[in-house]
Formats: structure tokens, C-alpha cells, sequence
């Protein structure tokens, strides 16, 4: 039996490459086929710098293609490897990018001191994934599983007004998307960048940060945060400390205290 689906793997991947050739399916030149998805049926290959075209060799029809809005490295995809939830892992040489079913960017892996990375393989329970670099002969290991953040939002008072947020932090910088927005008096600050993020506590309660973004519309501000979740309901009990400066290092606002409304998650 073993003999038998192996002999009708490769009688698939002969036919269809007769199909893909005789046919003029592909829409743009293909750089690479990348392998199959978790379903084994399903080929994933390249056809452009952010193109995925999909082919089901045991149908021999064509799927919709996955397009990738932007990718971190403009160098282009190296390597791509589906997940069971239908989105999809690439080599990304500076990074290894994580998508989504509909292609949105979820997550970025990396390591100090790589910037070569190419090919990917995922573990049989789809839980974890190793990549390999172009550059040394070493492997590495990325848990998929390990994705802890603080989200939510609250209220709270300082003496000039109130100070209203909403967060998505994760405890790992490389994880994106990272989301602080501040609202104070006519003042709102929207981070565009974490720069540095610890999480503390067992289980894991505290997330302290930095980060860089604009101060009503304009570049160079800065932020400096710890929230804390201290159980539910959230109001009288999380806490949140903000300091934001402008583009020249002046201190905008400084509150600190527990919500008066809202609710921090550290999950």
C-alpha cells in the first residue's frame, strides 16, 4: 500500500506538470516548487516576489493564488511552508514571516545574528517549526504554540483629565502586530513600533515596553509603559503606567494608577 501511494504521488506530480505545461495555468514565471500543504494533494509554488500560485495534483485544477500584500524582506520569499489553519510560514532571508488564511501578517520569528534564513520544515503535530540558514549549518526551533500578550484597554484620571488607551502587546518585540494607541485632552499618541517588551509574573500578569510612534500625526514620539492585570473585573484592580514624550524629549503626559473603567488581559 506505502508502494502503491508513493507510485500515484509521483504519477500526480508527472501529470501535473504535463497539466501545468500544457495548459499555461501559471500567470507569471515561476521561481520554485516549494512543496506541498498539509493537505498532500495541495503544490505550493512561487511566481513572483510576493505571489503564491497553488495547484491540486489530485484534481488537476488550479486553486486561487496567495497573494502576500508586503513582505518584512524585500529580498523576497525563499522557502514556504503551509500550516493546518490554512495560513502559510515563508523564509523571508532576514526574518521568517507568518501570514494568515487571508494573508495578514501575524507574526515574525528570528534569532541574533542571522539574516540568512531558507528553508522550513514543519513538525508532524504542526506545533513547532525548524528553519535552516543559507549562511551557517546549523538548525533552529520555533515553538508555534508561544504567543503570550496583554490586550484590552481602560480609563484613567490625572490631574489635568482623562486618559483613555487601548493595547495588543505581545511579550516578544519580533511578534507583529504590536497596537498602543493614548487619548488624553485633544492629544492622541499611536505607536507605530515597540522597541523593547518584558513580561513578568507566574503566571504571567505584568508587561513592561518602549515604543516609537507619532503625537497627533506628527514622528518621534516616544512611549514608556508597564500594565498590569491583576484579575477580573478589571475596574479598581488592573493597573497602567504611561509616560509619552514628544519628538524633543518633553514629557507630554505622565499617568499612572488603576482603571476606573476597562480591562487588562494577559494571555
Amino acid at each position: 500500500m506505502v508502494a502503491k501511494l508513493k507510485i500515484l504521488r509521483w504519477l500526480g506530480i508527472i501529470c501535473f506538470t504535463f497539466v501545468f505545461l500544457a495548459t499555461g495555468y501559471a500567470q507569471q514565471a515561476t521561481t520554485g516548487f516549494l512543496g506541498f500543504g498539509a493537505n498532500s494533494c495541495i503544490l505550493n509554488y512561487v511566481s513572483g516576489a510576493t505571489h503564491i500560485q497553488r495547484f491540486n495534483i489530485c484534481t488537476g485544477q488550479p486553486l486561487p493564488d496567495f497573494d502576500l500584500p508586503q513582505l518584512p524582506d524585500p529580498r523576497g520569499i525563499q522557502q514556504i511552508q503551509s500550516l493546518p489553519d490554512g495560513g502559510i510560514l515563508v523564509s523571508n532571508v532576514s526574518v521568517i514571516a507568518r501570514f494568515d488564511r487571508n494573508a495578514r501578517l501575524i507574526r515574525t520569528y528570528d534569532k541574533a545574528g542571522e539574516d540568512c534564513w531558507s528553508g522550513l520544515a514543519l513538525e508532524p503535530d504542526g506545533r513547532a517549526f525548524w528553519a535552516a540558514s543559507s549562511c551557517h549549518a546549523d538548525v533552529t526551533r520555533f515553538d508555534l504554540t508561544l504567543d503570550p500578550h496583554m490586550f484590552g484597554g481602560g480609563t484613567e484620571f490625572t490631574s489635568s483629565g482623562i486618559v483613555n488607551y487601548g493595547l495588543d502587546l505581545h511579550c516578544d518585540p519580533s511578534i507583529h502586530p504590536n497596537y498602543l494607541q493614548v487619548i488624553w485632552g485633544g492629544d492622541t499618541f499611536m505607536m507605530t513600533t515597540m522597541t523593547s517588551a518584558s513580561c513578568s509574573g507566574s503566571p504571567f500578569n505584568s508587561h513592561s515596553g518602549t515604543g516609537t510612534g507619532t503625537l497627533n500625526g506628527e514622528t518621534g514620539a516616544q512611549a514608556q509603559w508597564t500594565f498590569v492585570d491583576n484579575g477580573d473585573p478589571g475596574v479598581a484592580k488592573d493597573t497602567g503606567q504611561i509616560l509619552i514624550k514628544n519628538a524633543s524629549g518633553e514629557t507630554v503626559l505622565t499617568v499612572s494608577g488603576k482603571l476606573t473603567a476597562g480591562s487588562l488581559i494577559a494571555k
